[in-house]
């Protein structure tokens, strides 16, 4: 039997604007920063739970962030505007209480990032979202889906939504974490995801390039499975900004 507590879907939106409508294309280390700067300073035993134990605990968080109009060049993105919306979803309505209320401490004040650069947060709200009741739903990315298979001695592989061992891939990370956020045990077929429009990316995090998806998919399983992926995001690396998708059948 799938036991999975129902609870607030938690997903905060956040308005930044930049001091210059530039980033690295390399800009994920400053968006956790972020993330990480704000509990310090006011959840520290929160923060040293989740990012100074000496352990990587698995995170019941994934983000996503929203440029506008993105043009890449070299290692550099140039935006339209300064303004960007970073979205930040979990299934633990506490931790997004205090993850909510940490990003108000530092409300129109600047957080350095790059050379004269820096992260100016405007506002922070809670969205609403959507309840799922069936069994099936389409979904789109709104962050690279990222499906590694990770063997000790062997190299990471990373799966891209057409190659073969993707689904399997998939399935095992996922089974892994529902098993460690959730208490859940699933087999295989009892969540599946197949692609819609989909389509190949590449991105740089963190020093390294990622193989990875973008687009639309059909995700399959249980609902209250669905509506903790909905929460907790799917895929690898989801508290690194990956994994987030919106609902749109």
């Amino acid at each position: 039997m799938i036991l999975i507590k129902e609870g607030i879907i938690m997903r905060i939106n956040i308005d930044i604007s930049l001091g210059e409508a530039v980033l690295p294309r390399d800009n994920r280390p400053y968006f956790l920063s972020l993330i990480k700067k704000v509990l310090s300073e006011n959840c520290s035993e929160l923060y040293k739970k989740l990012y100074d134990s000496g352990a990587t605990p698995m995170k019941n968080m994934c983000f996503a962030t929203k440029f506008s109009q993105p043009k890449f060049e070299g290692d550099s993105i140039f935006l339209a505007d300064k303004e960007i919306l970073m979205s930040i979803s979990t299934s633990d309505s506490m931790f997004g209480i205090d993850l909510y209320n940490s990003f108000l401490t530092i409300k129109n004040k600047k957080f350095p990032i790059l050379d004269k650069n820096y992260f100016l947060v405007k506002s922070v709200r809670i969205e609403n979202t959507q309840q799922i009741k069936s069994d099936k739903i389409i979904i789109t990315m709104i962050s690279p889906l990222v499906v590694r298979s990770h063997e000790k001695g062997r190299p990471d592989k990373y799966y891209i939504y057409d190659e073969a061992g993707f689904a399997d891939a998939f399935f095992e990370v996922t089974k892994n974490q529902l098993e460690k956020l959730a208490g859940v045990h699933i087999n295989y077929g009892d969540i599946t995801i197949a692609p819609v429009k989909a389509r190949k990316t590449v991105e740089r995090a963190f020093n390294v390039n990622v193989r990875c998806s973008l687009g639309q998919f059909v995700l399959a399983g249980k609902p209250e499975i669905l509506e903790f992926l909905y929460q907790t995001g799917i895929g690898s690396k989801r508290s690194q900004g990956n994994g987030m998708f919106n609902i749109i059948g």
